[in-house]
């Protein structure tokens, strides 16, 4: 073995231990937990309740039990029972107009964002368990939102307190008091109006994460990493034993610097101090990088391109950057 055969065995061993197989992995189940993270719904429920809430004050505000800025002892036309119908159906309406399948995308790019890093961070090894596990959670998080949009309402109820609203009574226009029957079913009324749009959402909601965990961005990404585990395996069968040569090491040290900026820098794992040498070396090749679908719009997708696994071609090209 010469010197330049020797150099190349000494990087691929450290691109396998400190990049693909790291020994201090964090478990599939951390990893999942941080790729969750991405799954961000939050806005999208935040702006479909604040649609709720216009529309209760659109057609339930306080305003519609008085006449003439005074509380009326007779029920308003405006308020009768087919209401509650009329309000979900526009909500439903609201929803049907949503571009959810951008949301949907912009999900599964911040996932995939977080598996590259991940997947720089923690190595290969526990990548595909951990985005199984993550699919499992939307399967969960999809089967808990049917459970809430199944949840009953009682509109038997509801139907009780507009009959009583809707009469006034002998007595009640005497002591002026059906005014009290009204605010019940009113709020009775609104309580019905945000549990049904709730429900639509929910219904949402559990569409949404199964079309996540059903996406075959997420399949694609398992396939590539039981392919980046194959190509690990093979390459650490190619290296094979290869016997210390002290001189040798202390070129690959210098061209290699991991040891160096462990010394120097607080911190610093060595995991992250080859990674910066590695990184350096992208970042001077990356028109070669986009071209080859391992960096796209700035962003390494080393562990995530949807383009033919180019490990060999990546370390081809550091080695001869180095080598």
């Amino acid at each position: 073995m010469d010197k330049k055969q020797y150099l190349k065995k000494r990087f691929e061993s450290d691109f396998l231990r400190y990049s693909l197989l790291q020994e201090d992995s964090l478990s599939a189940k951390e990893i999942a937990d941080k790729l969750y993270d991405a799954v961000d719904f939050d806005p999208l429920i935040g702006e479909c309740r604040n649609k709720i809430d216009s529309l209760c004050d659109d057609y339930l505000s306080f305003d519609k039990v008085k006449v003439d800025g005074k509380l009326s002892n007779e029920l308003s036309s405006e308020l009768d029972y087919q209401l509650k119908d009329r309000i979900v159906d526009e909500f439903m309406a609201f929803m049907g107009g949503l571009t959810i399948d951008a949301l949907l995308n912009d999900i599964l790019k911040r996932v995939s964002r977080s598996v590259e890093q991940c997947a720089w961070s923690n190595g290969i090894v526990n990548m595909r368990e951990a985005i199984e596990v993550l699919v499992n959670r939307l399967y969960d998080a999809a089967k808990g939102y049917v459970t809430l949009a199944a949840m009953p309402t009682n509109g038997d109820e509801l139907l009780e307190k507009y009959h009583r609203a809707k009469e006034n009574t002998l007595m009640e226009r005497i002591q002026q008091n059906n005014i009290d029957d009204i605010l019940e079913y009113r709020s009775a009324l609104m309580e019905y109006v945000s549990a049904m749009c709730e429900k639509v959402l929910y219904a949402n909601l559990d569409r949404a994460y199964c079309a996540l965990a059903d996406d075959a961005v997420l399949e694609s990404l398992k396939g590539r990493f039981d392919a980046l585990k194959k190509f690990a395996l093979g390459l650490k069968e190619s290296i094979g034993y290869c016997p210390t040569n002290d001189e040798w090491d202390g070129e690959y040290s210098r061209l290699v610097p991991t040891d160096f900026y462990c010394r120097n820098v607080e911190n610093i794992t060595a995991e992250h101090a080859f990674h910066m040498t590695l990184l350096y070396l992208l970042a001077k090749n990356e028109e070669w990088m986009v071209g080859c679908g391992l960096l796209t719009d700035g962003e390494l997708t080393v562990f995530t391109s949807q383009q033919p696994l180019q490990m060999d071609a990546l370390l081809d090209k550091i080695e001869s950057e180095l080598f």
